[in-house]
């Protein structure tokens, strides 16, 4: 009799277009808008005299 066996399945995973790090396909969509949150907090920002011109 001749098993036959399956190798695993390897994870889908997607990336994060902001941090270009690798996320399943289910929570990519949570992480981008923790990611973007974290990246308006740390841009620094920019005095309004500048931002303006």
């Amino acid at each position: 009799m001749i098993s036959l066996i399956t190798p695993p399945r390897t994870p889908f995973f997607k990336i994060c277009y902001i941090c270009v790090r690798e996320f399943g396909s289910q929570t990519v969509p949570i992480h981008e808008l923790q990611c973007v949150e974290c990246l308006k907090r740390q841009k620094p920002r920019r005095p309004e005299s500048v931002t303006t011109k």
